[in-house]
């Protein structure tokens, strides 16, 4: 059969149209140019030697030219549907490329698996389904050729489906971090496709509701700790305790149990933090109670528990008792006295006996009774015993050991009102009470005054302490000056002041270190002014401590004037002398060729407290001289040298005789348009030594 010229091609009629032995034909010739034969007898379901032979005998004719078809769009014209997969015929081998052609059915079957599993897991799949399809047992999709497919149909392996990876999650929370942590502590699940990690969209919003953020501009509290030279992870506990202002607690990894969060700070709170930790100023956690230690106490004191006999401990925790439970003990712990503390936690035991003390002081027991008698020894009666203190017998034996008979163990009551800050009212009640031992004067002027013991004012005062009013006017400061010195100490700013405490402000008070400016000269024999002159030469430095206003010369300071005396000031340089890195850039030279010439006199040079200073006209003379002796294939010289060296050449050339007018001028602009480029190079290019 065979189409005339100009035949209307029947591509839009209706499937029913090819019915019959004429019908099929006309499609192979109409439809079915160019196309495949094995194509063409797929889907009209010919052998394809049929479909050879009717293209054979209509060869005369002059078929209509149009773009050859595939299987799919020949099936459907043939048959008025798609394909289905398994109306596709059997991949056919390609010699060429070594391999099965790919089919509609196979790239359908990519698509779902992309995402889903690996690259190989799909070459695998892809691989067992062609051996299936073509009967062929070595038939192989390989993991390259898979990979090829994807991107010729648009599609890449990282891509995922049903989920996000670890990196797309992490960016949508604003840090991977917490996704990884959330994976290994299982607080989100994810699959494996491939190499990467695929985490369920559910999941992952699920999880980003539980998220807080912190305030907008906060600074993680974690990152100052090794700005701040912190080895231990207490800021932490620090922010929980309320010691660091600002500080907020945001549960970043999901509100689960047991997720304590992290603790951010205000931007200005932690630029304080860093200031005062490198100026050495005490950090808003200094002195004060921390969790770690109260809860080892706390443990401490349970386990070594005194009994209800002992009096210290009654009169330390009050008429309230000892606390019973953790959060009582840290209430009231923290504002105990440091001797209070040690006797709280230290292991109890009755203390000395009488012949133990007379023992470990060297002394008859005659001698400790009479001790006691008169009140420079305490005892308490334990079980029909009587016991003493150790601490009271250590302090017993540094007296050297009073028997309270003499009249230094005695004090009258007015110096006492005086000297320990108890009215005389107090004192009554204290003798009423026999909490101190008192006596009448006998003789000469002490005759019908009332005199107390001594050590028993000291003991009495230091287990009651000081108000600050009472403080403030023993050391004869203001209240004020008071909470200054005593910062220095460590107080803790809880009930009255110890005795101990205000003994070491006292002794801060007296403390002089070093030597003042006047004594320092009165030392080494000069005038004050040849001191201060040191001083602003830089020869001493002057210290002043934080809690007054003294300054003074500590000890290497003082020997560095002593050093100093005899031998003639340095005088000052002035901005004409520069020290040697400085010298070696200005000449273009290393710093050794500087120190040679400074060695060999090629240059002045004059030494100050800080190195050698080079004097800097000198520099530039001889950094010529060099420059200009020296041959080198890339310019190296420095750029002050260069720019002198083109303007004398240019002054050089305007300054010979022109044959013609402004042939001069045109020689000097003709010099500067040529040496521009490499000016500018070099002026790029720092100089190399």
């Amino acid at each position: 059969m065979m189409l005339e010229p100009g035949h209307s091609d029947p591509a839009g009629l209706d499937a029913q149209a090819y019915e019959g032995e004429l019908g099929w034909k006309t499609f192979v010739l109409v439809q079915g140019h160019g196309c495949r034969a094995r194509d063409l007898a797929a889907v009209l379901g010919r052998p394809e030697a049929e479909i050879r032979r009717v293209r054979d005998q209509a060869r005369g004719g002059s078929p209509v030219q149009r773009r050859p078809q595939g299987f799919a769009a020949l099936f459907e014209a043939w048959h008025g549907r798609p394909p289905a997969d398994e109306e596709w015929p059997r991949p056919a081998f390609v010699k060429g490329r070594g391999a099965y052609e790919w089919q509609q059915p196979e790239l359908t079957l990519i698509a779902t698996l992309v995402g889903q599993i690996s690259v190989p897991a799909i070459a695998a799949a892809l691989s067992a389904r062609l051996r299936e399809v073509t009967g062929d047992p070595s038939a192989t999709r390989s993991a390259s050729s898979v990979q090829n497919v994807l991107c010729s149909i648009g599609l890449q392996a990282a891509d995922v489906m049903g989920g996000v990876t670890v990196r797309d999650a992490g960016a949508a929370v604003g840090t991977t971090t917490r996704i990884q942590q959330a994976l290994r502590k299982g607080r989100l699940t994810g699959r494996k496709v491939g190499q990467r990690l695929v985490i369920a969209r559910e999941d992952l919003e699920a999880f980003q509701e539980q998220l807080e953020v912190p305030p907008e501009g906060y600074v993680a509290l974690s990152s100052l700790r090794e700005p701040m030279g912190l080895l231990s992870g207490k800021l932490a506990e620090f922010a929980r305790m309320g010691y660091i202002p600002s500080a907020v607690q945001v549960r970043v990894n999901g509100r689960q149990a047991g997720d304590t969060g992290l603790w951010f700070v205000s931007p200005g709170v932690a630029e304080q933090l860093l200031v005062d930790r490198q100026a050495g100023k005490p950090m808003p956690w200094a002195g004060r109670p921390q969790l770690s230690n109260l809860k080892a106490s706390w443990k401490l004191f349970q386990e070594r528990r005194h009994p209800e006999s002992c009096e210290t401990c009654c009169n330390l925790w009050g008429h309230g008792g000892a606390p019973l439970d953790f959060a009582g003990f840290a209430a009231r712990y923290p504002g105990l006295a440091h001797g209070a503390k040690r006797h709280l936690t230290m292991k109890w035991t009755p203390g000395l006996t009488l012949d133990e003390a007379a023992s470990r002081a060297g002394r008859s027991m005659s001698d400790v009774r009479t001790a006691l008698r008169n009140g420079a020894l305490v005892a308490t009666l334990r079980d029909g015993q009587m016991f003493l203190s150790k601490s009271d017998v250590a302090r017993w034996i540094a007296r050297k050991c009073p028997l309270g008979d003499g009249r230094g163990s005695w004090i009258a009551i007015e110096e006492a009102v005086e000297q320990y800050g108890f009215s005389r009212e107090e004192f009554k009640g204290f003798i009423e009470r026999d909490e101190i031992e008192s006596q009448i004067g006998m003789e000469g002027a002490a005759l019908g005054r009332l005199f107390l013991a001594r050590q028993q004012c000291v003991s009495l005062r230091d287990r009651i302490g000081y108000t600050e009013e009472h403080a403030a006017a023993r050391l004869k400061i203001t209240i004020d000056e008071l909470r200054a010195l005593m910062d220095g100490v460590h107080w803790r700013r809880s009930g009255r002041i110890p005795m101990s405490t205000l003994q070491a402000v006292q002794k801060r008070m007296q403390s002089c270190h070093g030597h003042t400016v006047e004594e320092a000269a009165a030392l080494l024999g000069v005038t004050v002014d040849w001191v201060q002159a040191r001083v602003q030469d830089g020869t001493a430095t002057l210290k002043r401590n934080s809690w007054g206003g003294r300054p003074y010369f500590a000890e290497p300071m003082l020997q560095a004037l002593k050093a100093a005396v005899g031998v003639e000031p340095k005088r000052a340089l002035g901005a004409e002398w520069i020290s040697l890195s400085p010298a070696a850039a200005l000449a273009g030279v290393s710093t050794g060729t500087v120190m040679k010439w400074g060695e060999g006199a090629l240059v002045r040079r004059e030494a100050s407290d800080r190195g050698w200073r080079y004097h800097v006209e000198d520099l530039r003379q001889q950094a010529r001289t060099h420059w200009s002796q020296t041959r080198y294939k890339r310019d190296k010289r420095p750029q002050w040298l260069i720019d002198e060296s083109l303007a004398c050449d240019a002054s050089a050339l305007a300054s010979q005789p022109a044959e013609r007018p402004g042939e001069s001028v045109q020689v000097v602009s003709a010099l500067q348009v040529y040496c521009a480029p490499l000016t500018d190079h070099i002026a790029a290019e720092p100089p190399r030594c």
